[in-house]
């Protein structure tokens, strides 16, 4: 991808990020319920549309997961993988509420930094308001139990209510996921 400096460096409103994100998690839960009910399915033998990790098997849970996790990732990833110029850094949500992702300097954002900021950022340590990282609790509470699940929970809270805080509080407006992956959030031209 050509590095082109992106023009506008005015940062994305806060309301306009969470109403992006909303659009975003509700795609991406799409996403990542159509993998459990597909292995859901498969296992039964017949159309079922559950969205229950925990009712698979072990090993159908574990497909699912990352099957699902990966349908999820590549929903934060696609517009800018096939359509690099275009929608960049975008997402349907960042594309209706016109947000852009780029790289700290101002330049368009990669898919290195993309991942980053996706997987380890919103789905590994910010992972309260994803399905990914909700099935990946369900996961970890069957192979350990419920206990270890809730800690799990608990601190990703912590980290997700600090990110929103940064959001508001930094100038910036960069989140914990932004800061990981050396990226923020500015108004699409």
């Amino acid at each position: 991808m050509k590095k082109v400096k992106i023009e506008s460096t005015k940062k994305g409103a806060p309301i306009k990020r969470l109403i992006a994100y909303f659009i975003d998690w509700y795609l991406s839960a799409l996403c990542f319920s159509f993998a459990v009910v597909m292995i859901t399915s498969i296992v039964q033998k017949e159309l079922i549309v559950e969205n229950q990790l925990a009712n698979l098997p072990l090993m159908a849970a574990f497909i699912a997961l990352v099957l699902g996790t990966l349908l999820t990732v590549l929903y934060f990833l696609l517009p800018t993988w096939l359509m690099k110029e275009k929608y960049a850094g975008q997402t349907i949500g960042k594309m209706i509420m016109k947000l852009r992702i780029v790289k700290d300097d101002g330049s368009p954002v990669d898919l290195k930094a993309l991942i980053i900021r996706c997987f380890i950022g919103l789905i590994l340590i910010e992972g309260t308001l994803n399905s990914a990282s909700n099935a990946l609790r369900t996961f970890i509470s069957m192979l350990a139990g419920n206990a270890v699940s809730q800690v799990i929970l608990t601190l990703e809270l912590a980290i997700t209510f600090l990110s929103i805080v940064l959001m508001f509080a930094r100038p910036e407006g960069k989140m914990l996921h932004d800061i990981l992956a050396k990226t923020k959030v500015i108004e699409a031209e």
